[in-house]
């Protein structure tokens, strides 16, 4: 994906308790789960985003970087599955050849 805006911690403290607590176990839970299928799982998170939005997460991250797009909850949310999905899939190891 490249370089991309990290997402507002502001965002993330401006909701309320609840919120932020069940934002952030979700993000643990996902970096803890087992790594067979959590790219996959990530990606199909992405892509109910991408349909609920109705452009790429390509095209989200072009619009956050211009101000185009406003970074909302949700938005935030979608640049966080983004960020922890490339994030485990650089560590995974190459698939033999």
């Amino acid at each position: 994906m490249g370089a991309r805006k990290k997402f507002k911690v502001s965002d993330l403290t401006s909701r309320p308790v609840p919120e932020q607590r069940q934002a952030l176990e979700e993000l643990v839970r996902d970096s803890r789960s087992l790594p067979n299928g959590e790219v996959t799982e990530l990606d199909a998170k992405i892509r109910a985003y991408e349909d609920r939005f109705g452009f790429d997460s390509k095209t989200l991250l072009e619009r956050v970087k211009s101000g185009e797009q406003r970074e909302t909850w949700d938005i935030c949310q979608w640049m966080m599955t983004l960020e922890l999905r490339d994030s485990i899939a650089a560590k995974r190891p190459a698939p033999p050849r």
